[in-house]
């Protein structure tokens, strides 16, 4: 932006955002990731402080498209192959912004709003948009993460014990691995323990390519499970496409038919939510073929790992904040950090405000639970990233003997679930609208604005050191914050009007 690369940053849509410094990028390679699957949305924004701009492709029904970035460059790449004489039609959103002073918004959010300017409307012609949530899923704080492969010795009353135990808070225990024998640690047998034994050959972990049930949790898992979900509660199961993954859209798809099937297995099982692994990471087809297979194939209690903008269901962002080791952020870090020596980070309030009303989930999977609880020292700093994201919990659970290290509800959980409940949060239906408004935010604290359905502001506060006598600035006005770790304000002069 302007005569050189200077702070330019771009911002790019894999799992849920990541920002590049402009002036490290690779002269003549491309950079990019694959929408439907890899990305997000198929787009692309360069920026700095001041002004930014956009190429994004813009095709209804959307097209699989590789939004790219190279050293001062953008663009769009298709995969297709083209007969002679044939003629083929591509659109594309090439846009500029310039900060707003009088809004406090910056370039990056002007040009995701042109973008979702675009997109919503198509989306509710399809049927697709809003997004119909059950009641279930929408007004859940979370769930419990059991990892089911993960237990040397499986136990039934575990379970009654953790649902029990922490009911209040989340009723619902999300399983994972419940269709493998134990997964040991290197050398465990080493260690004179007493481990399940294997079959030869036998597969183990948390996603095997395998829909039924391991016999060594049968018949007392079904059985506390129809138990859970005859009193209210809900009981997830793992289940993804079959491997190696291809297009799921195709007429009489024996692919789909495999989902289908676990699905069903799964709710034999006494499964009443459904967790869809890599369906939004990996390309099955077309966007809006797959988007409505959430319409007419799958349960309305469907959750998928990673986001896809037109995917009308809730979506497994847990691997965001860190990213993978490529990006390996770290807590504190903020695209005002990228240098040389740090030229790329993840940055999720980017997907966050694409995705403003869609339900998520943040917490203990894909390397996530490296800054749950005072893990390393880092002060919850997952747990307060859900908060400020308007996220629900992925939360890691711990029994006897099992690798696992910390329970799901710690006073970081209990005092955002305390807030969550004292201004009615889920049922407010709040959308997200990260810092727009907002100025003077003190250091060491963080704030987030949020607009319910009757337009009331709503302000996040994390306050990790519980500083006291500082306030922000929003519509001209001073808003003091609490010295509290963990606060939501309602803005007083909507309320009132």
């Amino acid at each position: 932006m302007g005569s050189q690369l200077g702070n330019d940053i771009v911002y790019s849509t894999y799992r849920l955002g990541v920002v590049h410094l402009a002036s490290t990028l690779p002269e003549n390679t491309w950079l990019g990731h694959t929408y439907p699957g890899e990305a997000f949305a198929p787009l692309v924004i360069t920026a700095d402080d001041s002004d930014g701009r956009i190429v994004a492709a813009v095709n209804w029904p959307p097209k699989r498209a590789r939004a790219s970035f190279a050293r001062g460059r953008m663009g769009i790449r298709y995969a297709e192959n083209f007969k002679p004489r044939s003629v083929h039609q591509f659109r594309a959103m090439i846009a500029t912004a310039t900060a707003d002073s009088s809004t406090l918004t910056k370039p990056w959010h002007l040009l995701l709003d042109r973008y979702k300017a675009w997109l919503q409307p198509h989306m509710q012609d399809a049927g697709l948009y809003p997004v119909q949530y059950p009641d279930a899923i929408r007004n859940a704080h979370g769930w419990m993460h059991v990892s089911l492969h993960w237990l040397p010795q499986f136990e039934v009353a575990d379970i009654r014990r953790l649902y029990k135990q922490h009911s209040n808070v989340f009723p619902w225990i999300q399983f994972w691995g419940q269709m493998s024998n134990y997964q040991r640690d290197p050398g465990e047998g080493r260690k004179g323990r007493a481990i399940p034994p294997l079959q030869p050959g036998e597969k183990v972990g948390c996603c095997v390519d395998r829909p039924s049930v391991h016999h060594r949790y049968l018949p007392e898992l079904s059985q506390v499970c129809r138990d859970i979900t005859g009193i209210g509660g809900m009981i997830g199961f793992y289940a993804r496409p079959k491997s190696p993954y291809q297009a799921m859209t195709t007429p009489g798809s024996a692919e789909l038919q495999f989902l289908t099937n676990w699905i069903d297995i799964n709710k034999r099982a006494g499964a009443n939510t459904f967790y869809l692994d890599v369906l939004g990471a990996r390309y099955f087809g077309e966007a809006l073929d797959v988007a409505k297979l959430f319409k007419v194939k799958f349960p309305k209690n469907t959750i998928v790992e990673w986001p896809v903008d037109i995917y009308p269901t809730s979506f497994l962002i847990s691997g965001s904040l860190w990213g993978g080791p490529k990006y390996s952020t770290r807590p504190g870090q903020s695209p005002s950090s990228l240098c040389k020596e740090l030229d790329c980070i993840t940055f999720v309030n980017f997907g966050r405000y694409l995705l403003d009303d869609r339900i998520m989930f943040l917490g203990r999977s894909n390397g996530d639970f490296m800054w749950w609880g005072h893990y390393r020292k880092f002060d919850h700093w997952t747990e307060r990233q859900a908060f400020l994201l308007g996220a629900k919990f992925d939360a890691p659970t711990r029994f006897k003997g099992q690798r696992g290290w910390i329970d799901p509800v710690n006073p970081v959980v209990k005092s955002i679930v305390q807030e969550w409940e004292r201004v009615t949060w889920w049922q407010r239906r709040p959308v997200y609208h990260d810092q727009v408004g907002i100025s003077d935010v003190p250091t060491g604290i963080d704030v987030r604005r949020f607009v319910d359905e009757e337009g009331i502001n709503l302000f996040v506060v994390d306050n990790p050191k519980a500083l006291w006598g500082h306030a922000i600035r929003f519509d001209g006005r001073r808003i003091a914050l609490p010295a509290k770790r963990i606060a939501i304000l309602i803005d007083k002069v909507e309320q009132n009007e």
